[in-house]
This record gives structure tokens, C-alpha cells and sequence, in this order.
């Protein structure tokens, strides 16, 4: 059983391509589930790297999967492309048929497989030997723990790579660039900074430029030879440099390709006498599934796909349960089952005893704490038992784990378009075939799985594969070759890209760098920005660069800003309070073109394209603190509902959503930032398949089931709420512009949890804990403030009803919430108004005591 609480519980996003009959259900974009909703956490204190893994687990549970034969053909008409460009000839303008270049290529390959000798392309060298390479699949083949299969692994498919540089195949190119090589990488761990956070991975196996894996060695480069290195260090992990006491580690921005083992060590079926081209098609090996894994992997893997609840990991789909898995069970082996709890239905309490409470003591935390043991009472009472919760895993199942590896590819190499990772699975006793290898691509819109080839029985098929990747380009390898790494001028790391025409060095190492660490979704990524053709546009102005992929279903942030200048004309509440857009450039690289090569259906379903746009620098809200704070943060406000009145809807209110800069006079002026996911009004129709919403800081109604499937519909009360979990955060948080330490820091919880798991907790902090916390000092008054204005949003959104009548229901809760929500914003008004004027008699009161003496 999974447990309840995690991503698990979530329910599934209905596709807003596929509306249907579901057009009256769907009212708003449905919630995304993956890591793209965790990510932007990790600046935050006390979220931690490993806090994403279990999300990362999300975005691999959307797989789509397609046939070998058809990523096979893809890759080849892509080489056929490549060759074209290079060597144009008027008597081959169109591909050949798909079949053929495969064709063509198995029978290209087929003496490398019966260990023929190959003959040398380049004059004077002596012929390839091959025989080799079945010894080595014969030692794999051996009951070997899974570390010791690395080697002949390794040995065998780097003598294929050699033999394969000297093959030729009619209309395709030869080796791409400087040749590649299998590289053992496990035990050595490989080293990324997220935000100021040390990541270290172990992938087991990864192909890099040949180069590359030279300088991984003390003395490498003495061995000048590829075969010569292939042989004596290829298969060793990279160690230390002797001469400078320093560990040679790779690193992820030189990594195409990681090959992730799952060893069952057991024996295996040798490989055959000979090989032949198969005429018919080779058995049906069933995609991956994490269950499948699940039942290789020792004791502490499958925990690893169990979440503790204080993170509310996620545990892994089921896409059909294998028979070892049932068969363990019935077995009696050790499984791990977690009662799910009951959610909680009390009534919320609003605020108003804490806020009087206040009003008598205002630099006091509130009412006294409830006992701890009275506490755990009212829980084990209320909720149920909870069983004991597994500890968190130190490694998470394969698909996972190269999921992970993914995500720190993706963040090492910006803009990149898509992956390709290898998975390697042992025996199976529902495979017909013995050794497997799953070719995975990844991109930011979901992963692709490939049906499996035997590299052992199907031999062929697997070097048609390896044909492929050692002549793909980098563009084709998925590298956006409008990046290019560059050194500044102050030696850091830099990105030269092109783009429309306009020259932009995007400053890696800045301090407004802001990366993502991911898979799927947006993949927001910020940096300092300079240009020679901006900076004389635009002179004097520190700029920034968004770089990500929105999808294409959505109106486009630069078409939304126009709109948003368009009413900010004339406008105080508006103008000087939105960002100031001073380029955009789209790339035409769509994730949909690959979908579309394979053959994948819906392919543009939820498709993303990569866009840049540049901004000038804006400084994050939480830094203010005190009155210039709150005047900054209802800035933020009276756009937003000027903004809202015009028809725009910004839909991401949150702490990093809000930013100011100094006007000339000092004053801290609040902006509304970031409208990637903003909408019309006039498009009622849900758009694309990315979620709407920070979670910490959105409304508790669209954490809901029905909001997380997108049947309530996202209204301006909803807006009003996150602008108050931000003053609440900003409140508990921070103080004097920096976030306050782990003993004094509240909410940490909020930034791990699952939707609903959050929803929970923020109703738990509205009954219970606001009375227990403490402001920081810097917000004190603030704090007042919120308390007041959470005290007019916890009352009831929706008007009872004793009517069976659907459409009678939702006609009155529709004309409720009209009302409702006109009237949100006056007491908003109110409230700050009253807060105003308590400040100042305050203030007055404290000017008209006299000083002691």
C-alpha cells in the first residue's frame, strides 16, 4: 500500500488538450505533481537537495513510450541530414526509406558481432580486432555483483566503438567530432552547486569525448592512443592526482550520456555462435516499469520508493505489478506498509481571539502553547494511528536515480533541448531475453521510454544504436549550439548566446543567479545579463536574463507584458509596479518536433519551447523589512487588483514573485514580477498543463482535490490569499532582510509537502499555530496586520446548501463568490487602513511619553 500522505495521494491532471466532455469540469489549469513544483525551493533555509528526489520521481511516472525501431530511425535520418548538410550532392535529395538506412546499417555492423577483423580507414594501421568482444560479454555474462560487470561491459563496447569509427554506411557521416568513449565513473562522485547547495552524484557509467576521459587520469594523455587508453583506463573510475593531492573528478557539463546498472547477479545467457540479421521482429520486452525495479533491489531500495511522511515523498506508480513482486509478497518477505491518515475536518478557527490577544500585548507571541503531550493526544484521536515511517533512502530505484542524474545534466547544460540515458537490467524471468538495456530521452516536457534491446541474443540492434550516437552532432545529442561556455573577463564561467541577432553573455557564477534542478516543466533559470547592443539601448540599467521553457499552449509572457504596459499607461497603480521588458527571443526548438519524428501521439500535448528574455535588475521584497516592506508588499497589491480588473491574471503570487527597486528619492517601489503564467480573462478556457500556483503560497481551496484537478475555478479571493501567505511567510521568516535561523524560523514544512498535505498544515496553522509563533522583530507590526487580514479570508468562501441540484449549486455558489470576491478587496482596504492609523497613534503615543531620566 503507498501511503496517503506525498505526491502519491495527488490526484491525476486531466489533459486540457482532451477537454471533451470534461469542458464544464475543467475550470482552471490542473496542478503539476512533479519537480518542477519543488525546485525553485531549494533557495529557501532548511529545503534540502534531496527534498526534490521523490518530486523527480513524479515527472518520470509521465513516460510515454514508443518502439526502438521507431528512435532508431530518428537518430539515423538525422545523421542521413547531417551528412547531406556537409557533402551536398544532387543525386541524393530526399532520405531513403527508414527500413533501408536500418537495413543497411545491421549489415554494416554484422562482422563486428561474428568478431570479424576491420579492416583500417586510415593508411598504415593494422586491422580492429574483434574477437574480443564476445570473451568480454562472456565474462559479463558470469554471476557477477553488479560492480564487477562494469568492466566487461566497458572493455566489449569500446572495442565495438573502435571497430564502428572504421565502418562506413552509404548517405551517412563518420565519427562526429572528437570520438567517444565508455568511462566507469562509480566509485567517483561528480560534483554541481544549486543555489549555494553541494550536490554529489555516482552514476555508474557515462560516455564522454574521449579527451575528457583522458584528463580524468594523472597520466592519461602519455597513452596518445584511443585504443590503447580504452584498454588501461576506460574501465577504471577516475582517482586522484597524485601530484596535486587533488581528487580528478568528471564533470556534468562534459557528460553526454550516463548508462545507469541494476544488477541481479545471476548468470546469464552466453551469446550465441554467431549472429544473423533477424528477418522477423525480436520478441516484446515490456517497458520499465518502477515496480519491476522495486523487486530487484535490496531491502533499502525498496524503502527507498516508500516516503517518510515529514517529506511527504512520493512512492512509485504501478504500470502492472511483475510476478516477482507478487510472488515475494506471497512468499512472506519483508514488506513495509504505512496506514494512510485521515484528513481533517474540523472547522478553521479564524483569528480573531490571537488578533484581540495582540491588540493587549503587541510585541507578545500570542496565547500559550497546548501541552505536548495534550497535542499528541488530539492527533493519534482525530487522525488514527500512524505506523512507524521508514527512514529516507540513501539511493531511490533506477528510473530515479537516472532521473536525477538527468536533472544535473539539465542544469549543467543550459538551454539543452533533450538526453538520451541508457538503463541496463539484469535477468528477469518474465523477459524473453536475458540482458536488456532501455534507451531513455528526456526533455522538459516528459520522458520518453524505448522498448528494450538485448545487447547479449540481439547483438546487432544495440550496435545500430551505438552506430548512431558516436556520429550524432552535438546539436543532435540534444546541446543547444547557441550556448557556448566562454571566460569573462573576471574569469567566471559565461554563456555566449546568440539570439534574434542580439549577442548575450549570461554570467554563470553571478550572485543573481537563480538555477533550476529538475526535469519536466518551466526550468526557470536567471542570470546576470551584459550586452554590447542592450547596454547602448539601454544605458546605466544592471540587467538580468530568464531563460525557460513555457509551453506553447499558453499565451507567451512577452504577449502578456505588452498587455500589462498597454494599462499600466496612465495608470499610478500600475506603471513604475510591473517589469520592464527590454528583450525576448524565442528558439525554435519545440519538444513537440521529437514527438512528432517518433511518432508519439499528442505530441503537442503540454509542448515547450525555450525562450529568453532580459529585464532590468530587481531586488527579491524579503530583503525590506518594517514599514518599507509593507509599503513595497501592498504596491504589489494595488496592481495586482488593478491588473485583475483589466482582464489579466497572474495566477503566481508568491515571496519570490515580489520584488522593488529605489525610485530616485530612496523609496522602495514593490513590483509584480514573473507573468509566465498568467492569463485573460477573456481565454476562459484552462491552458497548457503546467500547474498555477507557488504551493506555499496558494489558496487553501486549490490545494483541494477538485482544485488540484482544475474543477474550481481560480478567482480573485484565491490572489488575495497567496498575497497573505506571503505576508505571513515574510512575517515568520525573515528578519532585517535575511532569513532567520532553524530555532526561530517557522514553516519550513510548507516548502516539502505535497499539496494537500500543505493545505492541511496551513488549516492546522490557522486553528492552532499562529498562536504559538513569533514574529520577527523586524515585522512586528506587519504581523498585526496579516492577522487582521486572515481573519477576513477564513470566512466561508461557499454558502451552504440543501439542494440535490448540481447546476443549482454551482449557479449559487458562482453568484456567492461574485460577491464575495468584490468584496475581499474593500476589506482589504479597510484593514490596511485601520493598520495605518493604529501605526500612527502608535507612533504619536510613543512621541508624547516622556524620556526617563
Amino acid at each position: 500500500m503507498q501511503p496517503e500522505q506525498g505526491p502519491d495521494k495527488t490526484p491525476t491532471r486531466p489533459s486540457t488538450s482532451k477537454l471533451g466532455s470534461q469542458t464544464k469540469i475543467l475550470k482552471s489549469t490542473p496542478n503539476n505533481r512533479g519537480s518542477a513544483v519543488r525546485s525553485d525551493h531549494i533557495e529557501y533555509t532548511g529545503v534540502q537537495v534531496s527534498d526534490i528526489r521523490p518530486w523527480i520521481g513524479r515527472d518520470v511516472e509521465k513516460t510515454q513510450n514508443c518502439d526502438i525501431d521507431s528512435l532508431l530511425d530518428v537518430l539515423l535520418l538525422r545523421c542521413w541530414k547531417q551528412h547531406a548538410s556537409d557533402h551536398p550532392s544532387p543525386n541524393q535529395t530526399k532520405p531513403p526509406p527508414a527500413k533501408e538506412l536500418r537495413h543497411r546499417c545491421l549489415q554494416a555492423v554484422l562482422p563486428i558481432c561474428n568478431g570479424q577483423p576491420i579492416r583500417s580507414t586510415n593508411r598504415g594501421e593494422a586491422a580492429i580486432e574483434t574477437s574480443a568482444i564476445r570473451t568480454h560479454l562472456q565474462e559479463y555474462a558470469r554471476p557477477l555483483i553488479e560492480k564487477d560487470r562494469y568492466k566487461p561491459w566497458i572493455l566489449a563496447f569500446n572495442i565495438v566503438l573502435e571497430a564502428l569509427r572504421h565502418t562506413r554506411v552509404q548517405g551517412l557521416p563518420d565519427e562526429s567530432g572528437d570520438p567517444i568513449i565508455f568511462q566507469q565513473n562509480d566509485p567517483s562522485l561528480i560534483y554541481q552547486y544549486h543555489r549555494g547547495v553541494k550536490t554529489c552524484r555516482k552514476p555508474d557509467v557515462v560516455i564522454v569525448p574521449t579527451e575528457v576521459s583522458k584528463a580524468a587520469f594523472e597520466d592519461g594523455w602519455a597513452t596518445h592512443a584511443w585504443s590503447e587508453h580504452a584498454a588501461n583506463y576506460a574501465w577504471q573510475s577516475p582517482g586522484k592526482d597524485k601530484s596535486a593531492g587533488e581528487e580528478r573528478s568528471l564533470q556534468w557539463t562534459d557528460i553526454l550520456s550516463v548508462i545507469e546498472f541494476k544488477s541481479t547477479k545471476r548468470r546469464l545467457t552466453q551469446p550465441p555462435a554467431s549472429y544473423t540479421i533477424q528477418q522477423d521482429e525480436a520478441p516484446v520486452i515490456p517497458y520499465l516499469s518502477t515496480e519491476y525495479l522495486r523487486s530487484l533491489d535490496s531491502t533499502e531500495d525498496i524503502e527507498a520508493a516508500i516516503p517518510p511522511a515529514t517529506s511527504a515523498a512520493p512512492g512509485s506508480s504501478s504500470m502492472g505489478q511483475t510476478k516477482n513482486a507478487t510472488s515475494s509478497a506471497k512468499d512472506g518477505s519483508r514488506t513495509t506498509t504505512l496506514a494512510p491518515t485521515r484528513r481533517s475536518t474540523r472547522e478553521v478557527i479564524p483569528p480573531a481571539r490571537a488578533l484581540a490577544n495582540l491588540a493587549r500585548n503587541p510585541g507578545g507571541a500570542g496565547l500559550k502553547r497546548k501541552s505536548e503531550e495534550q497535542t499528541a493526544n488530539e492527533t493519534s484521536s482525530k487522525r488514527g494511528k500512524i505506523e512507524p515511517q521508514p527512514k529516507p533512502p540513501k539511493k531511490p530505484i533506477a528510473t530515479v536515480q537516472t532521473a536525477i542524474y538527468v536533472a544535473e545534466m539539465f542544469a549543467a547544460h543550459l538551454g539543452t533541448n533533450h538526453l538520451i540515458n541508457l538503463i541496463i537490467v539484469g535477468t528477469y524471468e518474465t523477459f524473453t531475453s536475458d540482458d536488456t538495456v532501455w534507451v531513455w530521452l528526456y526533455d522538459r516536457q516528459n520522458p520518453i521510454q524505448c522498448t528494450a534491446i538485448d545487447f547479449i541474443q540481439n547483438l546487432p540492434c544495440f550496435l545500430v544504436l551505438l552506430f548512431c550516437l558516436q556520429r550524432l552532432s552535438l546539436a543532435n545529442w540534444g546541446r543547444n549550439t547557441l550556448f557556448k561556455p566562454i571566460s569573462t573577463s573576471t574569469q567566471e564561467r559565461g554563456l555566449l548566446v546568440q539570439a534574434g541577432g542580439v549577442e548575450l553573455t549570461l554570467h554563470l557564477d553571478s550572485k543573481e543567479r537563480v538555477t533550476h534542478l529538475g526535469v519536466n516543466g518551466r526550468a526557470t533559470n536567471v542570470f546576470r545579463v551584459t550586452s554590447p547592443q542592450l547596454e547602448k539601448q539601454h544605458p546605466g540599467k544592471e540587467m538580468v536574463a530568464k531563460v525557460f521553457w513555457p509551453e506553447d499552449s499558453r499565451t507567451s509572457e512577452p504577449a502578456l507584458l505588452e498587455r500589462v504596459e498597454q494599462l499600466a499607461q496612465g495608470n499610478p497603480k500600475v506603471e513604475g509596479h510591473i517589469p520592464e521588458l527590454l528583450f525576448w527571443h524565442k528558439f525554435e526548438n519545440s519538444t513537440a518536433e521529437l514527438r512528432e519524428a517518433l511518432g508519439l501521439a499528442g505530441a503537442r500535448e503540454g509542448s515547450r519551447s525555450l525562450y529568453i528574455l532580459v529585464f532590468p535588475k530587481l531586488l527579491p521584497i524579503t530583503e525590506l523589512s518594517g514599514d518599507e516592506f509593507l509599503s513595497a508588499w501592498w504596491d504589489c497589491v494595488l496592481c495586482h487588483r488593478e491588473l485583475w480588473e483589466g482582464g489579466i491574471h497572474h495566477r503566481d503570487i508568491s515571496a519570490g514573485n515580489l520584488m522593488y527597486y529605489r525610485d530616485q528619492s530612496g523609496r522602495a517601489v514593490g513590483v509584480l514580477n514573473d507573468f509566465d503564467l498568467a492569463t485573460l480573462a477573456e481565454n476562459e478556457a484552462p491552458s497548457g498543463n503546467q500547474r498555477t500556483g507557488t504551493v506555499p503560497f496558494m489558496a487553501r481551496a486549490l490545494l483541494t482535490p477538485k482544485g488540484l484537478k482544475g474543477q474550481i475555478t481560480h478567482t480573485y479571493r484565491h490572489e488575495a490569499e497567496s498575497f497573505v501567505w506571503v505576508l505571513v511567510w515574510v512575517c515568520l521568516r525573515f528578519r532585517e532582510g535575511q532569513e532567520r535561523r532553524q530555532q526561530s524560523r517557522h514553516l519550513d514544512e510548507w516548502l516539502k509537502a505535497d499539496e494537500e498535505t500543505c493545505r492541511d498544515k496551513k488549516n492546522t496553522f490557522i486553528n492552532e499555530d499562529f498562536e504559538e509563533v513569533t514574529p520577527s522583530p523586524s515585522h512586528e507590526r506587519n504581523w498585526r496586520l496579516a492577522m487582521s487580514l486572515m481573519n477576513i479570508l477564513h470566512r466561508p468562501s461557499r454558502p451552504p446548501s440543501d439542494s440535490d441540484d448540481e447546476e443549482a449549486q454551482e449557479a449559487e455558489e458562482e453568484r456567492f463568490v461574485a460577491r464575495h470576491d468584490e468584496a475581499v478587496f474593500k476589506e482589504f482596504e479597510v484593514a490596511k487602513e485601520k493598520h495605518a492609523a493604529w501605526v500612527k497613534r502608535r507612533a504619536a503615543r510613543a512621541l508624547a511619553k516622556p524620556a526617563k531620566s
